[in-house]
């Protein structure tokens, strides 16, 4: 396949995407978040970066809608996709979320924070934005859609 053929099923395939993602949730809040410096020397790597974010939708799942709640399997909508950062030296993810129908965007924010605060190997620093467009779903999957983060991806279940 040539360069520019291949070049043009990428940017069909992230259109694809895009306007998948932009129909499965109500989405609320744009999140960037980059991991925190190991302890070792050696930079983070995609699989850890990656768990830190797991982690962390767990904990926010949690504290949004409580311990029982995620336990009957409710969760809140999310999308992601990781990227290296310049020279691959600053691992981060780009979220897209959805707060639960009645919670007020500034208290989800503060919940967001928290769970960050809670999440080991994430939030080194971050970036919480409303989610206004399909814009944000654009800029995520420009990246690549193999950064995309299968085992992220959620629809909401309140």
């Amino acid at each position: 396949m040539s360069t520019s053929c291949a070049h043009y099923a990428e940017r069909l395939q992230r259109a694809h995407y895009t306007a998948w993602f932009s129909e499965f949730a109500e989405w609320t809040h744009a999140l960037t978040v980059t991991s925190s410096p190991p302890l070792t020397k050696r930079p983070r790597t995609k699989f850890a970066t990656v768990n830190a974010a797991a982690h962390f939708i767990s904990v926010l799942n949690r504290r949004v809608l409580g311990r029982r709640c995620v336990a009957k399997g409710h969760r809140i909508a999310c999308a992601g996709v990781w990227g290296a950062g310049a020279y691959g030296v600053t691992p981060h993810v780009h979220l897209a979320l959805q707060a639960p129908s009645g919670m007020a965007y500034e208290e989800m924010n503060l919940a967001i924070v928290d769970a960050l605060e809670k999440t080991r190997g994430l939030g080194a620093e971050y970036d919480i934005k409303p989610y206004t467009s399909e814009g944000w779903l654009e800029y995520m999957l420009d990246h690549g859609t193999d950064g995309l983060l299968v085992e992220l991806i959620s629809p909401a279940k309140h």
